[in-house]
C-alpha cells in the first residue's frame, strides 16, 4: 500500500473531496503481462461497491499502477504517477513553455500535474494535445507535497474550480487533479 489512511485524509483534506478513494499495485506495473484489463477489472470491482461513481482515472508505470474515483458529483478527476528518475527536463519542455519550466517544483511534478490536469478534462473539453495546458501557481506545502492550479482560466474549463497535488512517494512522483463545476 502506497497510501496509508492518514495520507488519505490529507489528500481528501487539501484537495475537499469528501469521498476519494486510491488504489495501488505492482500487478498493475507495464512490465505485467495483461496490467490493463487487471486494472480496469479491479476498478469496476472496487467502485461497484459504491452508490454512483461520478469520476475516475487510472495510470501506470513500469513497476506500479493504480486508479482514483470519487462519489461526488460535479468532480471531474485526472490521476497520474510516474517513476521521478524517468522524466528528464528535455521531454517536459517540449509539452511546456518557460514559464511553467521555470515555476514547477521540478520536471517531474510539472509532468505529472500536466497529465493528471489532462486526464481530468476527459468528459469536459479535453484539447488535443498536452502543451495546450498550462500549469502555475505552485506552492509547497510539505518537502512532500505542493499544489497547483491551471496557470489562466481555460478555455478548456470554464465555470470550474480547479486544484491539484503532487506527492513524492518513494521513487514516484503521483499527480491528482480536481476540477470541481461550478453550477
Amino acid at each position: 500500500m502506497l497510501f496509508d489512511q492518514e495520507d488519505l485524509a490529507e489528500i481528501k483534506n487539501i484537495l475537499e473531496l469528501q469521498s476519494l478513494e486510491i488504489f495501488f499495485n505492482s500487478q498493475w506495473g507495464s512490465q505485467t503481462h495483461g496490467f490493463r484489463s487487471m486494472l480496469h477489472r479491479d476498478l469496476e470491482i472496487q467502485s461497484s461497491k459504491f452508490q454512483s461513481l461520478f469520476s475516475s482515472s487510472i495510470s501506470h508505470t513500469q513497476d506500479l499502477g493504480g486508479y482514483i474515483f470519487t462519489e461526488q458529483p460535479n468532480i471531474h478527476l485526472g490521476f497520474d504517477l510516474e517513476l521521478t528518475e524517468r522524466v528528464k527536463n528535455k521531454l517536459v519542455e517540449r509539452i511546456s513553455d518557460l514559464r511553467e519550466v521555470q515555476g514547477a517544483p521540478s520536471a517531474a511534478h510539472l509532468w505529472v500535474a500536466k497529465e493528471a490536469a489532462f486526464k481530468s478534462l476527459r468528459k469536459l473539453n479535453q484539447p488535443d494535445i498536452l502543451s495546450e495546458i498550462k500549469i502555475g501557481s505552485w506552492q509547497n506545502l510539505t518537502d512532500k507535497i505542493s499544489t497547483y492550479r491551471f496557470a489562466e482560466e481555460t478555455v478548456f474549463a470554464k465555470h470550474t474550480e480547479n486544484l491539484g497535488l503532487v506527492l513524492q512517494k518513494g521513487q514516484h512522483s503521483i499527480a491528482i487533479f480536481k476540477i470541481k463545476q461550478v453550477l
